[in-house]
């Protein structure tokens, strides 16, 4: 249990998706090459699973980013965070370990694989509410509580994420 603890206080990556369509995206890679994060840009022609593979062997540190520009989508890692006040605040993740990781820059680069990862969670968290409507619907004061019992369910969703896909927003 403890163990469980101590991976969900410290998560191994710390991954953040920059849309950056109104931007070039040279002037963003060399930011980053500047300041010694390893970059890779995504080809369309190669099997995404195998170029996130190769990115994560070939490059070091916690802190991935994916930089989603109008044409290009490039993958860069440094050891330390990166931030620009220029960027629209981007979309924060935490992975547990390199497979979440993957699972993570999977979902966010192929919308069959997002449909494919996020498809099962949802299914589950759709038959779960249905049958707790089903049971609360004639009880007004039940569902007035359920309100305030949702945000913990989103914990606890992002908790049961975390541990299954191995990532959860952050």
């Amino acid at each position: 249990m403890g163990m469980a603890i101590e991976r969900i206080l410290s998560p191994s990556y710390h991954v953040a998706v920059l849309e950056l369509q109104k931007f070039e995206p040279d002037e963003i890679v060399e930011s980053f090459k500047r300041r010694g994060a390893h970059i890779t840009l995504l080809s369309k022609e190669l099997d995404p699973e195998l170029e996130i593979e190769s990115f994560m062997s070939s490059s070091y540190g916690g802190y991935v980013y994916l930089l989603k520009f109008k044409e290009k989508t490039f993958l860069a890692r440094h050891k330390e965070p990166v931030d620009e006040k220029d960027w629209k605040s981007p979309k924060k993740f935490i992975a547990r370990d390199e497979n979440g990781l993957k699972r993570l820059i999977l979902s966010r680069i192929s919308w069959k694989e997002r449909l494919l990862l996020e498809l099962p969670p949802f299914i589950i968290w759709a038959s779960v509410i249905f049958e707790i409507m089903k049971r609360v619907w004639d009880n007004p004061l039940i569902s007035f509580a359920w309100i305030f019992v949702g945000f913990v369910l989103n914990e606890v969703a992002k908790l049961l994420e975390y541990l299954l896909l191995g990532y959860c927003e952050g």
